[in-house]
């Protein structure tokens, strides 16, 4: 977590004064040299513009603080408003300034651009954690930080584009849920879009912010398009450091490595719908969990190979995840698969084979134990 101050410091004004904002302070009280001064700083830009790229920021405060008409809320000719520039140019001293002169009215710090972007936006690229830290501090506006801009991008999608795992973090840190159960335009969650533009930063902050239960529901999200974040991982994976490398190695509470749990499920889900399409639809509406429907086929002595599971999805895999399965991971998915199915036999009947969730999670302390699962990732 950041730990950071909530308000901005005391002393924000910078140290050094160039000569020429000595002169302007010097005559911010006779009007008609300051108006001499401005027009020649100034140029084609607005005043507050000018002062800013300047860095006069002194003479900025000084002309509020003598009712000079600064408009603090004038936009550039991109239609940005001068609060996005300086979230833009990363610059604390002017943003806290404009903290204070927010607090008198004179500037709406949640301005929209012509585009559509508010600071949030203007922000995701921003690393600077203290910047962020009061940022997120002073507005704490959850239906900014969630609003979509003309582009049809929000400030959270922003974020994981440019992997700001600072922004990131602030984000999930104030507001958890929220940041996990969204979803954008093609239903697709944050690791699937961490694993789209393979945000490693992200998903490091994500993995050490969240619970492995709250990963793994992520995990086993589809999109619009039916796509698990390990399919879209794996068509990204550039690089040994890439995300899809990352979440093969992560290992859920059951002792399963990513690769290997996704594989699974894939395989054991295919095969029980093909079951299920042979024999007829469900009378239930609800989709019953994995590991209970497995038990249900079990109690109802549905044949249920375990070569049937793990041959009946390989091509499937094949389509997925765009590779073989290797045959030591092969191997391994049997192995797990033939244990799953052992627990459930031996404790379908005691009805304790499903965990309170509905999930795999804790059927067998043996799973994390199986020498083939362990040497296939070894």
């Amino acid at each position: 977590m950041l730990g950071f101050p909530a308000v901005p410091p005391i002393s924000y004004l910078p140290p050094v004064l160039d000569e020429q904002e000595k002169i302007l302070l010097a005559n911010i009280e006779n009007s008609e040299k300051l108006n001499e001064i401005l027009l020649n700083l100034r140029g084609e830009n607005s005043v507050i513009h000018a002062l800013f790229e300047a860095n006069y920021l002194r003479a900025a405060n000084a002309l509020a603080h003598n009712q000079y008409a600064l408009d603090l809320n004038q936009s550039d000719p991109f239609g940005r408003p001068f609060v996005h520039l300086v979230c833009d140019q990363k610059d604390l001293n002017w943003f806290c300034w404009l903290i204070t002169r927010a607090i008198d009215g004179e500037v709406n710090l949640l301005s929209y651009s012509k585009a559509g972007q508010n600071i949030y936006h203007a922000s995701a690229h921003n690393t600077d954690p203290v910047f962020l830290t009061f940022l997120f501090n002073v507005t704490k506006d959850k239906d900014h930080l969630f609003r979509m801009s003309e582009a049809n991008e929000n400030p959270l999608m922003m974020a994981i584009q440019f992997d700001n795992a600072h922004f990131f973090e602030c984000y999930l840190r104030f507001f958890p849920t929220e940041t996990l159960e969204f979803k954008d335009h093609q239903s697709q969650n944050i690791l699937h879009l961490i694993a789209r533009y393979n945000a490693v930063n992200c998903y490091r902050k994500l993995k050490q912010m969240i619970s492995k239960r709250e990963l793994a529901e992520l995990e086993n999200m589809q999109n619009a398009k039916d796509e698990y974040p390990l399919t879209i991982a794996n068509a990204n994976a550039n690089s040994s450091q890439g995300v899809f490398q990352h979440m093969m190695n992560y290992c859920h509470e059951n002792g399963m490595p990513t690769l290997i749990w996704s594989a699974s499920v894939h395989l054991v889900t295919q095969h029980l719908e093909n079951l299920s399409l042979q024999e007829g639809p469900s009378a239930s509406s609800e989709k019953p969990s994995l590991a209970k429907t497995i038990e249900l086929h079990i109690l109802n002595k549905t044949a249920f190979n375990v070569d049937d599971v793990v041959n009946a999805g390989t091509n499937s895999f094949l389509v997925k995840y765009g590779k073989e399965l290797p045959t030591d991971l092969h191997s391994a998915i049997y192995d797990a698969m033939s244990e799953i199915v052992s627990d459930i036999e031996k404790d379908a009947v005691k009805n304790t084979v499903v965990d309170q969730d509905g999930d795999l999670t804790g059927l067998s302390t043996k799973l994390h134990q199986n020498r083939k699962l362990r040497q296939s990732f070894a």
